[in-house]
């Protein structure tokens, strides 16, 4: 038994098994992802240009808001998320997403 616990625990333990799982690195920054709220109502501000303007410049913001989520909510929705994991931002703000995925 004392064999198979040794076996077991060097197997869990050794570094090259551990690098698999280890977290993945994160770039500084947001990603807003959304709908009309997000992209700013046709203000010509959106949620991206008010966190860029109180948050500082020196911090990357990334807008992947569409204020034409609901022709294709599904697919549009995709491309979001799929822009945010690209740029695997630190945050993401997704204040008026998950509204359209509520059942």
């Amino acid at each position: 038994m004392r064999q198979v616990l040794a076996l077991v625990l060097l197997l869990t333990t050794s570094a090259p098994l551990a690098a698999q799982w280890a977290a993945p690195r994160l770039e500084p920054g947001l990603s807003v992802i959304g709908a009309s709220v997000s992209a700013g109502f046709g203000s010509g501000y959106d949620l991206a240009d008010i966190l860029s303007a109180a948050l500082g410049a020196e911090l990357p913001i990334q807008d992947a808001a569409d204020s034409t989520l609901f022709f294709g909510v599904e697919e549009r929705g995709r491309k979001m998320i799929d822009a945010a994991l690209v740029r695997r931002r630190e945050i993401v703000i997704a204040m008026d997403f998950l509204f359209w995925y509520a059942a």
